[in-house]
């Protein structure tokens, strides 16, 4: 009898390539065919039986679940990256509606018990006309304030920022408007950096107005704190500086410097050097009396504001132009870090500053 011949030894179904991301899985080659449970879309040639698990949560698609390569879309799901979850939205309410300047839909407010996070760039607010952006400004990759700032400008120009000199790091950072109305921002480990004091106020959300304005209102509608009042380097059209505030320049080496713009003892608006062992006025004139600065001093309010025309006027008789006055310009009114207050205008076509007015011709 004849041996038998050798067990013919099938080669083992090859497997497919592990798939390590939602990319490497959209890049297979599929094909769409028809079975009894309908149409589904089956990776690579495989007849096994197949059935739909779930969508991957990272770019949308759904997966099929292969009974003997399940691994693989476990795989893929546990290590796409989830997608960052939409911060809540207020619905049927009419105070928060939604903003589309831009094309993309941001709030200007941000309701009682709501936060933003430093973790997701998308986390902000926004003027209703798409001006001014609040949220999280990166200093670097890991160093943050929370800050105001024009949404249109080339260099994403900071208008008021609430910790400029205690900044924050890049990831568990966030500022919350928590349940008894105080909005609060917190480093990484809790560490509270910044907060309103409007705890015992009722404060029932935060708006950012067209004004560049930061607003906290109770459910009536009436300011219980603003922005506006606590002025960094720079002014804003409408927004005053009183004897209760100054302008503080920022210095490249360190957040705040020793250049100041405030009502002085004789309540002139003047331009003040504040060092740790000296002050000094330097504008206008110290040389000059009040009188030949063309200034009046002791006057009965101390109040100086610029208007959306370009215009600056004060209670002491400080005035002051724009070279381009007129409406319809974005301006800022802002102490540089060399001492000079200058006045700005925006250019919108590509997002540039040009100085319309200076305190000083050349320092």
């Amino acid at each position: 009898m004849p041996p038998s011949p050798p067990a013919v030894r099938l080669p083992a179904r090859p497997q497919p390539p592990p798939l390590r991301t939602c990319r490497d899985w959209c890049s297979i080659n599929i094909r769409l065919i028809k079975c009894f449970f309908g149409f589904l879309f089956i990776p690579f040639d495989c007849s096994l039986c197949l059935h739909l698990k779930n969508h991957c949560n990272c770019c949308g698609l759904w997966i099929i679940m292969i009974n003997e390569v399940q691994w693989l879309c476990l795989e893929i799901y546990r290590e796409c990256p989830p997608k960052a979850p939409q911060r809540e939205m207020p619905k049927g309410d009419a105070r928060f509606p939604a903003n589309t300047a831009g094309g993309l839909a941001h709030t200007s407010y941000l309701k009682k018990g709501s936060s933003l996070s430093v973790n997701r760039a998308s986390d902000i607010i926004q003027s209703p006309d798409g001006t001014f952006s609040f949220g999280f400004y990166n200093l670097s990759s890991t160093v943050f304030t929370i800050c105001i700032w024009f949404t249109t400008s080339a260099d994403r120009t900071i208008a008021w920022s609430a910790n400029r000199n205690h900044p924050v790091y890049g990831s568990g950072s966030e500022v919350r408007l928590n349940k008894d109305g105080t909005m609060v921002l917190t480093d990484y480990d809790g560490t509270v950096v910044w907060q309103t004091n409007t705890s015992s106020k009722g404060a029932d959300y935060a708006e950012l107005m067209d004004s560049e304005n930061l607003v906290m209102k109770n459910q009536g509608g009436n300011i219980l704190w603003q922005s506006f009042d606590h002025p960094t380097d720079t002014l804003l059209p409408t927004q005053p500086v009183t004897a209760s505030t100054k302008l503080v320049s920022t210095d490249p080496s360190h957040p705040s410097s020793y250049y100041t713009l405030r009502f002085d003892d004789r309540y002139i608006l003047s331009l003040a050097y504040d060092g740790p062992d000296i002050s000094n006025l330097y504008w206008s004139n110290p040389d000059f009396s009040s009188w030949l600065n063309y200034r009046i001093s002791y006057n009965g309010s101390r109040r100086g504001v610029l208007d959306n025309l370009g215009q600056f006027t004060a209670s002491d008789n400080t005035s002051f132009v724009s070279a381009d006055w007129g409406p319809g310009i974005k301006r800022r009114l802002t102490l540089d870090y060399d001492g000079d207050l200058r006045l700005y205008s925006l250019n919108d076509s590509d997002g540039s500053w040009s100085v319309s007015w200076m305190a000083f011709s050349a320092l």
